[in-house]
């Protein structure tokens, strides 16, 4: 049977743990993540180096040259969700899906590397506590299902370089308002 000292020291411990930043990734569907931002914007770095466009990472995912699992996600889970707090390479991985399963991928097969990090005061993400970076990033107005992309020409110019005036609604830098009840029973959102 444990001591008191014991039973203490290994409440304390799970309190240090739970309070800490995280270890290590989980493998998540990315259909399973939702945005924290109402809008992000259409570049962001990738694994520390220069900015990247989104199209050029989405385009490095779709060829190979880049794997969803090197573009790691810090996610915090809020009301039973997981919400990303890098909202330009959930985006990326998002279109990523989408195209994937146009080529025959269950969606849910696409899978984010993600850090889950606690919402909880005492853990510092970046130098600021978790949940103050939360709050200020928290400005989804639907649940964070989907981002709006502040420099759409931007975005629309290196998705279609030969034509400035192809739209798509999946590129153009929003995805659907709404997913049907087909698509999020699929993901396993329903």
């Amino acid at each position: 049977s444990m001591s008191l000292s014991d039973i203490r020291a290994s409440v304390l411990q799970k309190l240090v743990e739970h309070h800490s930043s995280p270890k290590c990734t989980l493998e998540v569907p990315v259909a399973e993540l939702r945005y924290t931002a109402s809008s992000c914007a259409a570049t962001s770095n990738v694994g520390g180096s220069c900015r990247q466009t989104l199209a050029s990472i989405v385009s490095d995912l779709q060829s190979g040259i880049l794997q969803p699992s090197q573009l790691v996600l810090n996610v915090v889970e809020f009301h039973g969700k997981l919400r990303s707090l890098n909202n330009e390479l959930l985006w990326c991985l998002k279109q990523f899906a989408r195209r994937s399963a146009d080529e025959g991928v269950p969606s849910f097969e696409v899978k984010a590397s993600v850090l889950v990090w606690p919402l909880g005061t005492g853990v510092l993400y970046d130098g600021q506590e978790i949940y103050e970076v939360f709050l200020a990033a928290n400005t989804s107005t639907n649940n964070g299902w989907s981002v709006r992309i502040t420099d759409r020409a931007c975005l629309q110019s290196a998705l279609y370089p030969a034509s400035s005036t192809h739209q798509a609604k999946d590129d153009e830098g929003e995805e659907s308002e709404e997913e049907s009840d087909k698509e999020k029973a699929e993901s396993g959102l329903a």
